[in-house]
């Protein structure tokens, strides 16, 4: 009969965990709902509709990922990444490596042994809902075949998790040093991002959307954000009353690591608008009102007192001046970003 002494090296204090490393979206209010950013040794999913900035936020994640020396996999199974945009959002195009496998089982092979490698910082799978199985590829158009893709999703998402969890390394002695090195835990530190798409769900009673893939990945995800895009940002200015932007909403369905239902917003534009060029999230107006919620900022009738970076206080009349100013200035932006993170913590942590 097997004694829990045959197994006693496996066992593991809790406060012996590494802490949760983070890597951030370019978004301060999503940093803030989701507890620091992208969860590292984690599964993320991220989903929405069309046209809900579910791939751009995600290749702003590699950005940051490449920025903190991160290497990334990109899983492309949509046709749809365009290097030049990845380039503009402030990915390392040369340094990002990217896979477009031909069948699902081939993709889910890639990912599997991607995470077991360690070699990988952040793998971005866009997207679930494009997986297509070989059974599905070589049978004709009106053959059915049915949940095919969510019990090939479901094993994917077991043996995923599987291949995150820590690695118990025996102790062996160094051929070079001749020193023994003591047993020990070897963490994957792998962060997954899987983005799916919302659709319509036939179910009359049911929810009104439904995720292909099964519901396997929702359980196995520690977050899970809903993206959809609120409205168009238009200057009214303009005769052809041009779109520069989108005001994308964010809701984070379920959060193991920080408060779940979170809801909020940020701006992203398309066009050089304000002071902000294409590509960017609008910081200047994340800071004022995280800034007004936190007591950094005050208000009084049009306007708005906020203190420098030496302490001094700077008066600026108006919202958009204050986004303004503040966006131009990555100085003062990144401290005051800081500062921001740092009374969230205190006040809600």
């Amino acid at each position: 009969m097997a004694t829990l002494d045959k197994y006693r090296h496996l066992l593991r204090k809790c406060s012996d965990l590494p802490a949760i490393e983070f890597i951030p979206t370019a978004s301060i209010g999503l940093n803030l709902a989701l507890g620091g950013g992208i969860p590292r040794s984690r599964v993320t999913q991220i989903f929405g509709h069309e046209s809900s900035n579910k791939t751009t936020t995600s290749l702003q994640v590699v950005a940051n990922a490449q920025k903190q020396g991160l290497k990334v996999l990109w899983i492309e199974l949509e046709n749809a990444l365009d290097h030049t945009w990845a380039a503009r959002l402030g990915v390392q195009t040369d340094e990002l490596e990217i896979v477009a496998p031909y069948s699902a089982e081939l993709a889910l092979d890639i990912i599997i042994a991607a995470i077991k490698s360690r070699e990988y910082g952040l793998i971005v799978v866009d997207s679930l809902a494009a997986l297509s199985p070989k059974d599905e590829q070589e049978k004709g158009m009106d053959e059915y075949q049915r949940a095919s893709g969510a019990r090939m999703n479901n094993k994917f998402i077991r043996k995923s998790i599987a291949s995150l969890q820590p690695e118990y390394v025996p102790a062996k002695k160094d051929e070079k040093t001749k020193k023994t090195i003591p047993a020990h835990w070897d963490d994957n530190k792998t962060a997954i991002i899987l983005i799916n798409q919302a659709r319509a769900s036939l179910d009359t009673f049911g929810p009104g959307t439904v995720l292909p893939g099964g519901s396997g990945q929702n359980f196995a995800a520690s977050i899970r954000v809903k993206l959809w895009r609120e409205s168009f940002l238009i200057d009214e200015d303009n005769p052809s009353k041009i779109n520069y932007g989108t005001s994308i909403k964010f809701l984070t369905e379920k959060n193991k690591l920080a408060s779940p239902r979170v809801t909020g917003a940020f701006k992203f534009f398309y066009r050089d608008y304000f002071g902000v060029k294409k590509g960017e999230v609008y910081t200047g107006d994340e800071i004022i009102t995280y800034g007004l919620l936190l007591g950094l900022i005050t208000l009084s009738g049009s306007w708005y007192y906020i203190s420098g970076i030496k302490g001094e206080e700077v008066k600026v009349q108006g919202r958009e001046g204050l986004a303004e100013k503040i966006h131009a200035d990555k100085e003062w932006c990144t401290y005051l970003t800081d500062e921001i993170y740092k009374k969230f913590k205190e006040k809600y942590a």
